[in-house]
């Protein structure tokens, strides 16, 4: 799967834009009517650089597209269980398929690395990954909120309340 359409069309949204942030939702996601109103509330409110919305894997078993860095490991493991108290994490990885990105962010991201941020830098195989690896050797903070949902588009959106009461059923990812 090449996404270097994707990247080169992420760079040059950064590139371009106009104001104080950018918001990155993927065209298979079904984001509700208030996304940008709740994402932006919760992200000015906290001065954050970089926070991500709730969706999960199309495919089985639908994880959450949220990583923890674990310095014991040198590397990354995906957040499958949390507080469901807690409706921001800080966490080392968010899915760019709904994320909001401070032009602060990006600039500092720029000039320490030398090139656009969602650049590939071969570690791993994904722009988001390596967007928000970017950001823990900038030291720039990446949130996750399990509380404003974008999730992907099927036959209807797979949400958390489906994870959670076990309405996803069988190995081909099916949500009944």
């Amino acid at each position: 799967f090449n996404k270097s359409g994707q990247i080169i069309a992420r760079n040059a949204l950064t590139q371009r834009m106009q104001g104080d942030w950018i918001l990155f939702i993927d065209s298979d996601h079904a984001p509700q009517p208030d996304l940008v109103y709740r994402m932006l509330s919760v992200f000015t409110q906290r001065s954050m650089d970089v926070l991500g919305g709730f969706y999960q894997f199309k495919e089985y078993p639908h994880q959450p597209m949220a990583w923890m860095w674990m310095e014991d490991k040198n590397g990354y493991a995906q957040v499958a269980n949390w507080d469901r108290k807690m409706k921001l994490i800080k966490v080392g990885v968010v899915g760019g398929g709904c994320l909001l990105i401070s032009r602060r962010a990006i600039e500092a991201l720029v000039i320490k690395f030398g090139q656009p941020p969602f650049s590939p830098i071969g570690i791993y195989a994904t722009d988001d990954f390596d967007l928000c690896e970017r950001c823990r050797q900038a030291g720039i903070d990446v949130w996750w909120s399990t509380d404003i949902e974008c999730p992907h588009l099927s036959t209807r959106p797979i949400t958390q309340a489906d994870y959670d009461q076990g309405r996803v059923m069988g190995d081909q990812g099916a949500a009944a």
